[in-house]
């Protein structure tokens, strides 16, 4: 996992707050992106529905999976000698990340596009606790393969590198990290400061070798201001 600047090679990522990454595709390249991320693209770029998985119960499982957790059931596919531009919710960055045949961990709607041999998955938690009371669910992304990764962060951004150090994050900003990184919930042991402090129970807690991508806002708690205001108003 490497972290790449903003214009490189056949990708660039434009804007500010809210951004969005224009991807120049060579012919029999190809980009796989979420369903509804899409901005713009040149006319000869064909898109198309596409589920991952191996044979039919494999495809069938990827599909369930994607279901239970409130993904679509699809993503989509985009192919040709062209430009296609693809647009993030989130008013914050979109990181690039190299992939060179490992993979990474990411929270459920994080992923963005990726060019190349990609896969995305979804993993299991290895502690149902940090599913449970970690705001996040216990469903990550699981991101695979060679290629370009592009992951949504809100608000300011932040990248970490652990060198078997160990970090403690209010729950839901930790947006990524590297597979060396391993990933928990941890509990306020102080009662006064769990009850009064305003922070919650639980902090995440990263620790291990490798990469972690940590965002200054919750995206979901961000997502629910924004919708209590508007019905007040």
């Amino acid at each position: 996992m490497k972290i790449l600047p903003e214009v490189f090679g056949s990708y660039q990522i434009k804007g500010n707050d809210i951004q969005v990454v224009e991807v120049k595709l060579q012919r029999g390249e190809e980009v796989i992106a979420e369903a509804g991320n899409l901005f713009y693209m040149d006319s000869n770029i064909r898109m198309e529905a596409k589920v991952d998985g191996e044979g039919v119960l494999g495809v069938i499982g990827n599909i369930l999976k994607r279901k239970i957790v409130g993904e679509s059931a699809f993503f989509t596919r985009f192919t040709g000698n062209g430009v296609v531009a693809f647009s993030s919710e989130r008013m914050g960055k979109i990181v690039p990340i190299l992939l060179e045949g490992g993979s990474i961990y990411a929270q459920r709607d994080a992923f963005l596009c990726g060019v190349g041999d990609i896969s995305i998955d979804m993993a299991l938690q290895k502690r149902l606790s940090s599913g449970f009371f970690g705001g996040e669910g216990f469903i990550l992304e699981k991101v695979s393969g060679k290629g370009l990764v592009f992951i949504n962060a809100t608000g300011y951004l932040e990248i970490k590198e652990l060198q078997g150090e160990t970090i403690l994050v209010e729950t839901a900003k930790a947006v990524a990290w590297s597979e060396g990184i391993d990933y928990d919930i941890e509990i306020i042991r102080d009662i006064k400061t769990a009850i009064f402090g305003d922070e919650g129970l639980f902090l995440t807690k990263l620790s291990g070798s490798g990469t972690v991508i940590l965002q200054s806002v919750d995206f979901e708690t961000f997502k629910r201001k924004i919708i209590g205001e508007r019905t007040n108003n």
